[in-house]
């Protein structure tokens, strides 16, 4: 229906344009590439989610709060695009070593005033005859450059224990991160990313003639259930069956 609807035999690149039109979803190359190979019926897995997706809003039907737009987002592009929030992290990580080495430069500038100043009050009251007027001036010199070393040091110490925890809170968040990347939320196995990226690990790691197993599940009537009963008890069910196959699965074996 949906690729009559879209005019497919007339040109596949308007069919595409005229279904993310009609969905309202922006034609930015992720959402398009999905939509043409919904169209051109590759029957992979990506095509038939964001086929099913991109029906369900070009027809106005699903239950889901968001839009098709949001739900390819979502579904397609989310899991690899974590770029912001690093350069975040990284941004108030560099941020802090600012202030820090700023600091460091002004507690070696009075490191560098005391020694002159004591230098000084060693040249100038060095000899026999000393001055009471010298002597109290050269007292009220050290003093001043003694305290302003003091306070330099101890704003460089303050700095260096916030830098110190900003830098162990942002390898938290990049290691959170790193996780959210990989790991789908709801069912708490591999998304997408983390799949790809454990199986290019495998296959890269993998000595020759090796062998290793591959099985893909299927919950059976699944749409059936979500139209039946709604999306929020779908949710349930998968997340009982990530939860079914995380627990009989070993160490070492890949779920996603």
């Amino acid at each position: 229906m949906l690729l009559l609807d879209a005019g497919i035999g007339a040109s596949r690149g308007d069919a595409v344009l005229a279904l993310l039109e009609r969905a309202q979803v922006p034609p930015v190359p992720p959402f398009y590439k999905l939509c043409y190979d919904y169209l051109a019926g590759v029957q992979t897995l990506d095509a038939i989610r964001a086929g099913a997706i991109l029906e369900d809003g070009a027809n106005g039907e699903g239950d889901s709060p968001r839009t098709a737009g949001e739900q390819l987002y979502e579904d397609f592009v989310a899991p690899y695009q974590n770029q912001g929030t690093i350069i975040q992290v990284a941004g108030t990580m560099i941020e802090r070593i600012g202030a820090l080495e700023k600091l460091m430069a002004e507690s070696q500038e009075a490191n560098r005033s005391q020694a002159a100043e004591l230098a000084g009050a060693t040249e100038h009251l060095g000899g026999d005859d000393i001055d009471a007027g010298l002597l109290r001036e050269w007292i009220l010199r050290l003093e001043a450059t003694n305290l302003a070393l003091q306070r330099a040091n101890d704003a460089l110490s303050a700095e260096l224990d916030q830098t110190l925890e900003v830098i162990t809170n942002g390898q938290d968040e990049l290691a959170a991160l790193s996780r959210a990347a990989t790991v789908d939320p709801l069912t708490g196995v591999s998304n997408r990313a983390g799949l790809d990226r454990a199986l290019g690990e495998v296959f890269s790691d993998l000595p020759p003639h090796a062998r290793f197993s591959l099985a893909v599940v299927d919950v059976d009537h699944f749409k059936q259930l979500n139209d039946t009963y709604g999306h929020q008890i779908g949710d349930e069910v998968l997340r009982l069956v990530g939860r079914a196959l995380l627990t009989s699965t070993r160490e070492n074996d890949i779920m996603g």
